[in-house]
């Protein structure tokens, strides 16, 4: 919510990724709000593309993203409750976006799910620009 009065001031994604310190609104855009919002977006954009746009709007309904610090084991969790085994498939298809988004090498053979994925990008990227799509 926009309060009147108030002036908001785009800044682009690469400048918010090169500054982790950046203040938006008052708390600071860290490492972990950064794949918490690569998360979003790789989710989203994963399930428009698998889905299509009204079931992956439906699912985005009924998933829970106000769990920061945990949101990674909160919607692989709400994704195998809603979908069973075929959000193993999805989480590894939002890992790989994950991945290439930060430009950070994985094996395709590696088991990619979204807890794992969010403990390894955390360890492995600094501040750093996102790749473009």
């Amino acid at each position: 919510m926009i309060l009147p009065g108030r002036r908001i001031q785009a800044v682009s994604r690469e400048k918010i990724l090169e500054q982790p310190t950046l203040l938006w609104g008052s708390s600071p855009l860290t490492l972990a709000n950064r794949l918490d919002s690569a998360l979003r977006e790789c989710l989203d954009e994963t399930l428009r593309d698998t889905l299509g746009n009204s079931a992956a709007q439906a699912l985005l309904f009924h998933l829970d993203f106000d769990l920061p610090g945990e949101l990674a084991s909160s919607i692989s969790k709400q994704l195998h409750q809603l979908l069973g085994s075929g959000a193993a498939i999805l989480e590894r298809v939002v890992s790989k976006c994950m991945y290439e988004r930060f430009g950070v090498s994985y094996t395709e053979d590696a088991d990619l799910d979204l807890v794992t994925t969010m403990k390894s990008l955390g360890g492995r990227i600094e501040p750093m620009k996102e790749k473009s799509r």
